[in-house]
């Protein structure tokens, strides 16, 4: 509530929710990432390039890893992993650490 507080939250309250996303990368790539296509910078709708543009070169669509943690006492983070493959294992790394802790009795 205010800025010198903290709150501690319960690994098994968490809510997790993970996936794989495509992104139209028009910066530069991290080295780790996975390029699973290409598009045109300038693109119609029918997938082809735009002959309008002169400078109308193609740029990847990188594999990316969303990984997203909320609460019901109010967190909400979202992450984006660089690396799909690290990005789902430590999401599944996380669900099992959660299915493990609540199979404990406190």
């Amino acid at each position: 509530k205010r800025g010198d507080e903290f709150g501690l939250i319960d690994y098994r309250d968490l809510a997790v929710e993970h996936h794989p996303q495509k992104f139209i990368e028009t910066a530069s790539v991290p080295s780790d990432t996975k390029i699973v296509g290409n598009t045109w910078k300038y693109v119609n709708k029918n997938g082809q390039p735009d002959k309008r543009f002169k400078d109308n070169h193609q740029i990847p669509v990188a594999l990316y890893y969303d990984f997203n943690v909320s609460s019901k006492q109010g967190l909400k983070e979202s992450y984006q992993f660089s690396n799909p493959d690290v990005g789902q294992q430590f999401s599944l790394a996380l669900l099992k650490y959660q299915e493990v802790l609540s199979k404990l009795k406190w």
